[in-house]
């Protein structure tokens, strides 16, 4: 709530992440931030803060409709974005995976291109069975045949859509500082 609080005094942006992850109880203290009043009020902490005039609030949510009601009516406007198309998500991957990963690539985005993948989760994903690769095999590059061994073994762990709630961190085997890291790798590959 400091933060809030900051924004609100400073003629600052309140800028609340994943907000959808915060329980309900404690986003009902918006209600009065973001309505008419523009006053944080609680009565259990004995505040009463109005916002300077400039004073805006963001949010971002990777969940649509995970909003109280009262909230979605408070928020506006309220503005959706998708996932990048097939074409963005694989310029993205591009920017983090070394140059000779491009048949990776390809083949990744052919096998998940109907999935829904997040770029977060593309790349995660991506990494891990890369970096397995390379764990394994060292710098030999990879038959194709091989490259859909890593992609079929990723889509029967069924750890390569977001819709999976268990999500990436039980499919990385160690460490988290251990993942994908392109400029550990350009170290590696010299």
């Amino acid at each position: 709530a400091s933060r809030l609080f900051a924004a609100m005094l400073r003629v600052g942006i309140c800028f609340f992440d994943e907000i959808e992850k915060t329980p309900a109880g404690s986003l009902a203290l918006l209600n009065s931030v973001l309505d008419d009043r523009r006053t944080l009020k609680s009565i259990t902490m004995g505040i009463h803060l109005p916002a300077h005039e400039d004073f805006l609030f963001c949010a971002a949510m990777n969940e649509k409709d995970a909003l109280p009601e009262s909230l979605k009516e408070r928020i506006n406007p309220l503005i959706y974005i998708g996932y990048p198309s097939i074409s963005e998500l694989e310029r993205i991957l591009e920017v983090h995976f070394p140059k000779d990963s491009e048949i990776w690539i390809k083949l990744f985005i052919s096998e998940f291109k109907d999935s829904g993948l997040s770029p977060r989760l593309a790349i995660r994903n991506l990494a891990e069975i890369y970096k397995d690769h390379r764990k394994k095999n060292g710098t030999k590059k990879p038959t194709t045949e091989v490259i859909k061994k890593y992609l079929e073994q990723l889509k029967r762990n069924n750890v390569a859509t977001d819709d999976n709630k268990v999500g990436t961190e039980d499919m990385i085997k160690e460490n988290t500082n251990d993942l994908y890291d392109p400029c550990k790798e350009e170290r590696l590959l010299h």
